[in-house]
């Protein structure tokens, strides 16, 4: 299993990466497409259908993400009202909870997927079905990490490459300086 677990956390480095490009990509093709269209005063056809795909998938890669890192939406202040037996209770049926809505991801997402494969976007032409592709992919990374952590099988120490991509996009910002 910890063969497994190194080779999905490969993926998830993979992923950081392809949404951080997916993200620089997006904001590249806007201005291009806001420059062609108030300064050259024509319109690159695709230039708002390929941000709108990559912005899909940005969002679902980020929601696999956030399945990893426990950054869904709770409230603690109900939760902490709790005795700690009930706490680690309902941690365990939130943990359910995800697992299902992954499993709906991939099953379902994955039927739309394909059948959307028969229709192509207007401007690209491509098949629709690759801006829905992306939902089971997603989908198996959300069952993975929450199966994962309702068996309890996530290891506690901080995990150091998303500290060296943190720390990183940092030094990016300040330019390089600490």
């Amino acid at each position: 299993m910890n063969q497994i677990r190194k080779i999905v956390d490969q993926l998830h480095k993979v992923m950081v990466v392809l949404g951080q490009i997916m993200l620089v990509l997006i904001t590249i093709l806007t201005c291009i497409q806001v420059f062609s269209r108030y300064v050259l005063n024509f319109s690159l056809r695709w230039s708002e259908e390929v941000p709108l795909i990559m912005m899909v998938w940005f969002g679902f890669i980020a929601l696999a993400l956030g399945v990893k890192k426990k950054l869904h939406i709770s409230i603690e202040l109900f939760f902490r009202m709790f005795p700690e037996p009930v706490q680690k209770v309902l941690l365990k049926f939130v943990d359910l909870c995800i697992l299902t809505f992954g499993v709906i991801m991939v099953v379902y997402g994955w039927q739309l997927a394909m059948v959307m494969m028969a229709s192509t976007m207007p401007a690209t032409k491509m098949p629709t079905g690759y801006l829905y592709i992306i939902v089971p992919i997603s989908g198996v990374f959300v069952v993975f990490d929450s199966l994962m952590e309702l068996l309890g099988l996530i290891e506690n120490e901080e995990e150091t490459q998303d500290d060296e991509v943190i720390e990183s996009l940092k030094n990016l910002s300040l330019g390089g300086k600490n």
